[in-house]
């Protein structure tokens, strides 16, 4: 309870600083980048050399595809039922199909799990959402604001986040059997465990509320599918249909009830996807995840 306790804090003090302080944003963006550079690498390389490679790894590299899949077939069914524009679907495709399994689920996965299970969150994060956020992800934004990309931009974005790259070193560094000095080790944990607290509080520096209004509806929908109907959808397809059990599975599970994420949020922006309607699911969807996430592991509990 206490390292739940710990979260909220770390989530509320972004939340003052970006009302006591002028230059919030600046912060945030300091903040990211320790996380991007610094802290993760540390975790990256602290637990990936580590996993033991078997068929119980597929899923959880798998499910963020499979979950975005849904989530892209779910909105067209509905965008005649709701009257939802070309643009509108497209933002509720890309923010209800993505969850935040890094910058949340990270701290979250430590607090209810364990540090060990960040094994697990590390892998649908970086070859599962990360890939998808900067494939199919951008694909997605381009195509429904109008504009083309050209493959030069697409290659770009995909291969210049560093932590891709640190993810395939840890993986050499585990398939040649490589060890670190005890002080590295040290090292590690050390940066490691500054992820979660940073990474909260550049969460709390970035809610934007806004427009509610104007986006109530469009707001239930995309909500409900990311936090409550996209992780029942995700239950019956790895748990019904693969047949996977065990904390693998309810850690896999427990990401895909992660709420929005502020990266797919920021390509909404930046393509002019509905943007205030992207800010809006982030803002109220992160608060909202601090109470469905503990019922989610709950529930996840028995599987």
């Amino acid at each position: 309870m206490h390292a739940i306790l710990i979260l909220l804090l770390c989530f509320s003090s972004g939340i003052l600083l970006k009302q006591i302080y002028s230059q919030s944003e600046k912060l945030a963006v300091v903040f990211r980048k320790i996380i991007i550079y610094i802290c993760l690498p540390a975790v990256i390389f602290d637990h990936i050399p580590n996993i033991t490679w078997s068929s119980d790894v597929i899923y959880p590299m798998a499910m963020p595809w499979i979950f975005f899949l849904t989530s892209a077939i779910f909105f067209k069914l509905l965008q005649r039922p709701l009257g939802l524009s070309k643009k509108t679907m497209g933002c509720l495709i890309l923010m209800a199909g993505m969850g935040n399994t890094s910058f949340v689920g990270f701290p979250m996965i430590e607090a209810f799990y364990g540090k060990h299970a960040l094994q697990t969150g590390i892998l649908v994060d970086l070859p599962g959402s990360f890939v998808l956020l900067s494939s199919i992800g951008l694909v997605t934004a381009v195509h429904f604001s109008g504009e083309r990309l050209s493959l030069k931009e697409f290659a770009t974005r995909l291969l210049s986040f560093a932590p891709i790259w640190f993810f395939v070193m840890a993986l050499l560094i585990g398939h040649w059997e490589l060890s670190y000095p005890d002080y590295i080790k040290i090292l590690f944990h050390f940066l490691g465990a500054l992820l979660s607290p940073l990474a909260l509080i550049s969460i709390g520096l970035q809610i934007k509320l806004g427009h509610w209004e104007q986006y109530k509806k469009e707001l239930s929908v995309g909500l409900m599918f990311k936090l409550l109907l996209g992780p029942l959808l995700m239950t019956g397809i790895l748990w019904g249909l693969w047949g996977a059990t065990g904390e693998v599975l309810q850690v896999t599970l427990f990401e895909s009830a992660m709420p929005p994420m502020v990266s797919a949020g920021i390509l909404a922006l930046e393509h002019h996807v509905e943007p205030d309607l992207a800010a809006l699911m982030i803002g109220v969807g992160i608060p909202i995840s601090f109470i469905t996430l503990p019922i989610a592991w709950y529930a996840f509990s028995f599987l």
